[in-house]
C-alpha cells in the first residue's frame, strides 16, 4: 500500500497470475486496477513519492511511474532483500546477500558498494539533526 495523494492510495497485489497495482479512491469509493505487472510476483517495494515506485521481481528492479503508467527494468539485480531510497541525496539503496548497492536516482549509475560480514534483511535510515 502507498499513498497516492490526498485522493487515495496505491495497493499492489501479487495475485496468481502475476502483480497488479490498484488505485483506491477515498472520494469516490472504487477501486480500479491500473497495471498489470507480468514480471511475476513482487518481491519488494518502495514509493518515496506519489510518482516513484522502485519494484523489486525475479529478474531485477523496476521503476514504475503511475501518473503515466510505465514501468522499466533499471537494475538486472535479483535476490533484493530490501529497498530504501535517500530522499536528501535522491539515491536508491538496494540489499543483496551481504551487499549494499547505492545508485544516483534517475541516471541509475552505481555510487558505492558497502560488503559487511552477514546477510542483509532490512535497511532503515536514520537522521541526525
Amino acid at each position: 500500500m502507498a499513498d497516492f495523494g490526498q485522493d487515495g492510495i496505491l495497493l499492489f497485489i501479487n495475485e496468481e497470475s502475476g502483480a497488479a497495482v490498484y488505485e483506491y479512491s477515498f472520494n469516490l469509493n472504487t477501486l480500479i486496477k491500473l497495471k498489470a505487472f507480468p514480471q511475476g510476483s513482487i518481491h519488494d517495494l518502495i514509493m518515496p513519492d506519489v510518482d516513484n515506485a522502485f519494484i523489486a521481481f525475479d529478474d531485477g528492479i523496476y521503476w514504475y511511474r503511475p501518473d503515466i503508467a510505465s514501468i522499466v527494468r533499471i537494475l538486472p539485480l535479483n535476490d533484493v532483500s530490501d529497498l530504501a531510497f535517500e530522499a536528501l541525496s535522491g539515491t536508491l539503496l538496494i540489499a543483496q546477500a551481504k551487499t549494499v548497492f547505492q545508485y544516483q536516482v534517475p541516471s541509475f549509475i552505481l555510487l558505492e558498494t558497502y560488503s559487511l560480514p552477514d546477510s542483509l534483511t532490512g535497511i532503515h535510515l536514520l537522521y541526525n539533526k
